[in-house]
């Protein structure tokens, strides 16, 4: 998978999250790159990638989600078909 860009940070808080503890969720628009997600890690350590598998799904299609991530997933879909501006981020070519 290959990052495009960042597409949400979003706060557990402010999200109705069911966790007990502040979390900050990193959303990213990812591409397929042809990696396979059983790619040894480059740690050394011998294990695999932490994700098991990966998918995609339309957005009337989705599977049972996590209780918390009902909440954000249409708003997802929004930034993603462009009716949403996404986030900023200076690029690291801006830091000189």
């Amino acid at each position: 998978m290959r990052v495009q860009s960042l597409l949400a940070i979003l706060d557990s808080r402010i999200w109705r999250s069911s966790v007990k503890f502040q979390l900050y969720h990193h959303i990213f628009m990812g591409a397929p790159d042809g990696t396979t997600l059983s790619t040894p890690n480059t740690a050394g350590e011998g294990s695999t990638a932490k994700t098991p598998a990966a998918a995609f799904f339309a957005e009337d299609a989705l599977p049972k989600q996590h209780a918390g991530h009902v909440n954000w997933t249409p708003l997802l879909f929004e930034l993603h078909r462009g009716e949403l501006e996404p986030p900023y981020i200076d690029g690291v070519s801006q830091l000189g």
